[in-house]
């Protein structure tokens, strides 16, 4: 999620959230490895389109689920979440809706 390259760090953002959307053991894995602040700079700067909804997708894996997570580890995506909804990025919005 750190590469220079866009396309790298989608791919990366895309595989994290497949792994957190399988099971809220694999999402607390992904949350506890530390994966919500490299998104969370994605979102925030964003290369395009693609990647951001990638990112978005991915954050929204890491903030639900049942049981739900650990507060602490997504409360950092709020307020970022909350920026996209005033966006005009459709999908964007509703990933974030789904967080």
């Amino acid at each position: 999620l750190s590469s220079p390259s866009a396309e790298v760090r989608e791919q990366c953002a895309w595989c994290l959230g497949n792994i957190a959307g399988d099971s809220p053991a694999l999402r607390n894995i992904v949350l506890s490895s530390g994966a919500m602040q490299p998104l969370l700079q994605n979102i925030v700067q964003p290369d395009n389109n693609s990647l951001l909804g990638n990112c978005v997708w991915a954050c929204s894996n890491l903030c639900r689920g049942k049981p739900v997570p650990n507060l602490s580890l997504v409360a950092p995506a709020v307020p970022i979440l909350a920026q996209i909804l005033k966006g005009e990025n459709t999908e964007a919005k509703q990933d974030a809706l789904w967080a």
